[in-house]
């Protein structure tokens, strides 16, 4: 968790991106360790399936930023799809959201890794070896991480509910939100991907016990995708937006240090301990 310097730029760097090749899957982790054991568990291949090599990668001490997705982006074109292996807590929920929409502006096919009573990718390689194996060697039929993402945002507002004495569900603004955010997130997928992800939240959403409900959630994710563009602002830097809300320029933080005020130096060392924290608050959490 050191700071940026000339030589060495953290949020440049992307753990196990020098170990992918064109027929490797590679598996996103929130850190170094999750993706070695991913690497290493898929090195293993317990479950006598066909082999779908997969490759641990992680940024390290960062949240996900669009320099890292860069070094992904090229692959994208021929192959899109990346597994998603966040931590399965809140956090790891967050990150996963914030590293979906810098994912698919870029071209990937993100899909989900469930992780079975286990907290991360490392716990799940220790605890259970050849139901994650069986999980990676097939990460090919794993589910569009859309639908993760939708379930949870779901059952959160259904504990928020409950937390309030209302045990009827989701409410009409509440299905209204997550129907708007269920577009946003499948309208950038590929055709095959996004009509599969599409009825799979129309049913975690009940949406198919009314066809008309079904018909127009449909047609609302195809029109979007055929005028889906990526957002002008795509880049989750640490350091871009951590200089916008402070109040001075990105450029600022590579003044060389003994140019630099003494609220420069203090808001630099502010920006790097923020970017060494899984909590780290991004647009739209």
């Amino acid at each position: 968790n050191t700071p940026a310097t000339k030589v060495f730029t953290k949020g440049n760097y992307l753990y196990g991106a020098d170990q992918l090749d064109p027929n490797a899957t590679p598996v996103l982790c929130e850190g170094p360790l999750d993706a070695i054991a991913i690497t290493l568990n898929g090195d293993k291949n317990t479950t006598g399936l066909a082999q779908n090599k997969t490759i641990g990668i992680a940024p390290g001490g960062t949240a996900l930023t669009q320099a890292q997705v860069a070094k992904l982006s090229k692959r994208f074109t021929k192959n899109p799809l990346l597994v998603l292996a966040t931590d399965n807590d809140t956090a790891g929920q967050k990150a996963a959201a914030r590293d979906y929409q810098l994912l698919v502006t870029a071209g990937a096919d993100p899909r989900g890794l469930n992780l079975i009573d286990a907290k991360d990718p490392a716990e799940a390689a220790k605890a259970n070896p050849t139901l994650l194996s069986a999980q990676l060697e097939t990460s090919n039929l794993l589910s569009p991480s859309a639908i993760k993402l939708i379930e949870y945002q779901k059952n959160e507002y259904i504990k928020q509910n409950l937390s309030h004495g209302d045990s009827q569900g989701l409410d009409a603004n509440q299905l209204a939100a997550l129907q708007k955010k269920a577009i946003q997130l499948l309208a950038p997928l590929p055709q095959e991907s996004r009509q599969f992800a599409t009825q799979e939240i129309a049913h975690t959403l009940e949406l198919d016990q009314d066809q008309q409900s079904l018909d127009a959630f449909n047609a609302d994710v195809e029109n979007s995708a055929k005028v889906w563009l990526p957002p002008k602002e795509t880049s989750y830097d640490w350091r871009t937006l951590a200089a916008k809300y402070a109040g001075w320029h990105e450029t600022d933080y590579y003044v060389n240090d003994r140019n630099k005020s003494e609220e420069q130096v203090r808001l630099q060392n502010e920006i790097d301990h923020a970017a060494s924290s899984p909590d780290i608050a991004m647009p739209g959490d």
